[in-house]
């Protein structure tokens, strides 16, 4: 593991994330960590549409490790000072959906260790519910993994940042992006799975097909002789009848069923 630079201990709030993170197996024989788990964070880089905080999750402890804004260390503390006592483990009981958090947990462990030769930009989303009755929806967004030797994560660094503004209707989403920008990866929670399937033409199915081998949109047309304008309808139409944002996301919905 890498060397990294060290913060200042008092910055973070601790809390046990329990059930909420996948069981993972190490060497006990190595010592993995001593300092280094509060390494500085790089955030000239970030962009963000909120306010936004700091995290870090130690793997082999469960732990995570919250730097957070005034906003959010306000609301942590006072929780955890009137609380605390009815539930050691405060963000698994202040998680409105705990379920969700460990299937897309779950989900985008299970693909990052099939490419682990890869990079990815992985974000999700979830609902912090606290006892005086505010909500607010937070986009974690991970920005650095650290691994030991035999390929189990050790240490997760990210932020959490404020989106209720702006996402507080939409589902719940996991999202896993390449570095070229392309989403290979949009998931929703099993509850959110229960959908019939949309009536899709023939037609829609062919270019669906030919979109989920990686073919271009000049790739498609030449290939069924059609115009990019009828592509276009058809693109348009499949994002209508399925509810989805982009051509990723109808892709992937369309292997599910």
């Amino acid at each position: 593991m890498k060397n990294v630079l060290l913060a200042n201990k008092t910055q973070f709030l601790s809390y046990s994330l329990g059930k909420l993170l996948p069981k993972q197996e190490y060497d006990a024989s190595v010592s993995y960590y001593k300092e280094e788990l509060f390494p500085e964070i790089p955030t000239d880089h970030i962009h963000t549409i909120g306010r936004f905080s700091n995290y870090i999750i130690d793997w082999h402890s469960g732990m995570i490790h919250i730097q957070p804004a005034p906003w959010l260390r306000h609301l942590l503390e006072k929780e955890r000072a009137e609380q605390a006592y009815r539930h050691q483990n405060l963000l698994e009981r202040i998680c409105e959906h705990p379920e969700s958090i460990c299937h897309f947990y779950r989900k985008w462990q299970a693909f990052v260790q099939a490419h682990a030769d890869k990079k990815f930009h992985i974000s999700f989303d979830f609902v912090l519910h606290f006892s005086d009755g505010s909500q607010y929806r937070i986009l974690q967004q991970i920005l650095q993994l650290v691994r030991t030797d035999n390929g189990s994560i050790l240490f997760e660094r990210g932020i959490w940042t404020d989106v209720s503004p702006f996402r507080s209707k939409a589902p719940l989403s996991l999202s896993i992006v390449a570095e070229n920008g392309q989403e290979i990866l949009l998931e929703n929670p099993p509850e959110d799975k229960n959908e019939s399937q949309p009536d899709i033409s023939k037609r829609e199915m062919q270019i669906l097909e030919l979109i989920g081998k990686g073919l271009s949109s000049e790739q498609i047309t030449d290939q069924l002789c059609i115009s990019k304008k009828t592509l276009y309808t058809h693109r348009r139409n499949l994002l209508k009848k399925t509810r989805c944002k982009n051509m990723a996301e109808v892709v992937y919905r369309q292997v599910k069923f």
